[in-house]
């Protein structure tokens, strides 16, 4: 299953849509390794995702 989540992302400096694989447990950006993972509201989306699908 698959879910897109879009916010802004301090890496590019603009809005991004970034596709996450729930099955796969990755997203095609740099989450969970980023250096603002703490501060992303993207990654802090792709968290809970992951969390609900386990």
């Amino acid at each position: 299953m698959e879910e897109f989540v879009t916010g802004y992302c301090r890496v590019l400096d603009s809005a991004r849509t970034v596709l996450v694989d729930l099955d796969d447990r990755c997203a095609d950006c740099c989450y969970p390794d980023c250096a603002y993972v703490g501060e992303c509201p993207v990654a802090e989306r792709i968290a809970v995702l992951l969390a609900e699908k386990s």
